[in-house]
């Protein structure tokens, strides 16, 4: 004898079986309709005019992509703060250490550069310093 639970779920199995088909069906005629020579032939274009190349340097080298890479660098790394657009904000204006007050260089090759410092045991963001501060944590002593 089959429970009213056994019922259920097998009408679930067989709406989810039909919709399923419906929805193969679906693709496999909208798959029929493509061009796929009209496609090719704009790969092939692009391809040949090098524009592909030309593009991706050009947003590497814009503004959005640094802040969009810089950001994703932060939550790979494992920064929480609830705006990561405030912070973005803050860390590029931010012009002397937070905690030494040292002025920060653009060129790394002077020792002095800014560092998004944050808790590891939370994530949680502490302060824009330079990478002298950040490797010590001098000022948290203090």
């Amino acid at each position: 004898m089959e429970t009213q639970r056994d019922i259920k779920n097998r009408l679930a199995r067989e709406r989810y079986a039909l919709t399923k088909e419906h929805q193969n069906e679906r693709r496999r005629e909208l798959y029929s309709l493509r061009d796929n020579s009209l496609r090719n032939a704009q790969i092939n274009e692009y391809q040949k005019t090098g524009k592909g190349k030309e593009v991706k340097d050009t947003y590497r080298k814009s503004e959005k992509f640094k802040k969009v890479s810089m950001i994703a660098s932060w939550k790979y790394n494992g920064v929480i703060h609830p705006d990561f657009n405030e912070l973005y904000e803050k860390y590029i204006t931010t012009i002397n250490c937070e905690s030494c007050s040292i002025l920060f260089n653009k060129d790394r090759s002077l020792n002095c550069w800014k560092c998004l410092d944050h808790d590891h045991s939370t994530g949680l963001f502490r302060k824009v310093i330079c990478n002298k501060c950040n490797s010590r944590d001098a000022y948290l002593k203090v």
